[in-house]
């Protein structure tokens, strides 16, 4: 593998708990690949969010830092990040998570030597309540795996930059609220392209039940089931699954928020 290559990791931040970004930072900086540039879009944060992450861009040229002044979304801010990447890779990243010292070498490697596969994710490290628990994913998904949920853990991916580009990126629009990711894994399957997930746990991923309650909202599951709807027939999956699958998030959302908790964990 080239040591060349230059990975963009990309990461939006709305509100971050210090510590928590802190110690999502660092994951990179200890990353035993070296050449990468650490993109974060601060999206309009009411808090102390930017005066810390100022400070920390300080103590490290890798990192590039931008902001908005009013709060867009994830989608918005992770499409700003792609515009002002360099890499030929990008790398996601959320502020509350942790990349382990070889998640980015050994997506990269993979990604070299699969010219087939235009996007990367791998098992993880879910951290709840409950404690530490390792997730494991389907090492080839196919369309057929996202009717329950999406198969890919999103701030564990690494994609092609040029791939992401010819699907526009991101889709900034309210159904896609709480679930860009979902919407573009399956956008790029349309597409003709497809991932892999690395059978290893490269990725510490974090559920903290307040987040879990936001996502829990109903007015995200009206959207959520939207773009199932969609883009299940888009996949041209049978008629049936279609309208049986779309509907899954309006029943779960109808559960009380602690229920719809541990279903996120369990699922995750």
């Amino acid at each position: 593998m080239r040591k060349d290559y230059l990975i963009s990791v990309i990461m939006g931040v709305h509100n971050s708990s210090k510590d928590k970004c802190i110690r999502a930072v660092q994951s990179i900086e200890k990353q035993t690949y070296k050449n990468w540039e650490f993109i974060i879009c601060d999206d309009g944060s009411t808090n102390d969010t930017l005066i810390f992450l100022k400070e920390i861009a300080k103590k490290d040229k890798r990192i590039k830092l931008f902001s908005t002044e009013e709060n867009h979304g994830l989608a918005f801010a992770l499409n700003q990040c792609i515009k002002n990447a360099n890499g030929e890779f990008i790398a996601r990243m959320d502020d509350d998570d942790i990349s382990l010292p070889d998640r980015l070498e050994l997506e990269l490697n993979f990604l070299t030597s699969h010219k087939e596969y235009s996007f990367v994710s791998t098992n993880f490290i879910l951290e709840s309540s409950n404690g530490e628990h390792i997730k494991k994913m389907k090492r080839v998904p196919t369309k057929n795996d996202f009717l329950w949920s999406s198969p890919f853990l999103h701030p564990a991916t690494m994609f092609r930059k040029e791939d992401l580009i010819k699907v526009n990126g991101y889709r900034v629009a309210n159904e896609t609220r709480r679930a860009e990711d979902y919407d573009l894994f399956m956008r790029m399957y349309i597409a003709g392209m497809k991932g892999y997930n690395i059978q290893r746990s490269l990725y510490k991923y974090y559920i903290g039940e307040s987040e879990a309650k936001k996502k829990s909202k109903y007015i995200y599951r009206i959207y959520e089931a939207h773009i199932r709807f969609v883009n299940f027939k888009r996949l041209d999956l049978p008629f049936v699954k279609v309208v049986m699958f779309s509907i899954k998030p309006l029943i779960v959302g109808s559960l009380p928020k602690s229920v719809v908790y541990l279903i996120r964990v369990r699922n995750k």
